[in-house]
């Protein structure tokens, strides 16, 4: 028989706190302190081949010190780096750091950098010059579908985007250095890609020209 004893029974469970995270934001160059700017903890992606990191979410605090100082709370212990992003500056990225549960890990600084450029030119299956064209940079891992939607901020490169001038050309400046693909789109054109494109911190990489065909047409009726 099942038997229920009387009685009270005093149970214990111990929490540990958080790992606390603590650094600084600056300036590379000059080594003052950048005031304004925003920080994230990032991880890093099991089984990538280029050791890209993924933006965690809940870790995003806004900077406003005159010492450019930051507290971001460790969802739990591992190992992180710090993303650093402010005006006129590429996004920036900590020392790898590690975290241990109960303790505090201080010091991380992130040294804020102009990044790197990639320029190019947009044109026609006939090598004319398209204007208007939007082009997009997106690191190597990116793909647009709806598993990376879920997935979210994955890859190390800068999201930006940019349109052609009246000669096809295009500029993309404050690049994080890592690795890139380049989507470009234009309403009269099929789309195209370029990728294995690199990004050095203060240099400008010129692309291969982006050739976009006219693409087919797709008529019918519907009843």
């Amino acid at each position: 028989r099942e038997r229920a004893e009387a009685g009270d029974v005093n149970v214990t469970i111990p929490l540990e706190p958080l790992p606390v995270i603590s650094g600084q934001l600056v300036d590379a160059s000059t080594g003052a302190p950048l005031s304004q700017g925003v920080v994230q903890l990032r991880a890093a992606i099991v089984g990538s081949q280029n050791g890209q990191t993924q933006g965690l979410k809940n870790t995003t605090v806004k900077i406003n010190d005159p010492q450019g100082r930051f507290t971001i709370v460790s969802p739990k212990a591992g190992s992180y780096l710090v993303e650093g992003k402010a005006s006129g500056f590429a996004d920036t990225y900590s020392e790898t750091f590690e975290t241990v549960m109960g303790q505090d890990t201080t010091g991380i600084m992130v040294r804020m950098t102009r990044g790197g450029t990639l320029v190019g030119r947009v044109v026609d299956d006939a090598g004319q010059p398209i204007q208007g064209a939007v082009v997009e940079s997106h690191d190597e891992v990116w793909s647009d579908d709806a598993f990376m939607r879920v997935l979210g901020d994955i890859g190390d490169g800068s999201e930006k985007s940019a349109r052609t001038g009246a000669d096809g050309t295009f500029k993309l400046s404050g690049l994080t250095p890592a690795n890139y693909q380049l989507l470009v789109r234009h309403k009269d054109y099929a789309q195209e890609k370029i990728t294995g494109l690199v990004v050095t911190e203060g240099q400008e990489t010129r692309t291969s020209d982006a050739v976009l065909p006219r693409g087919g047409i797709v008529s019918g009726v519907v009843y």
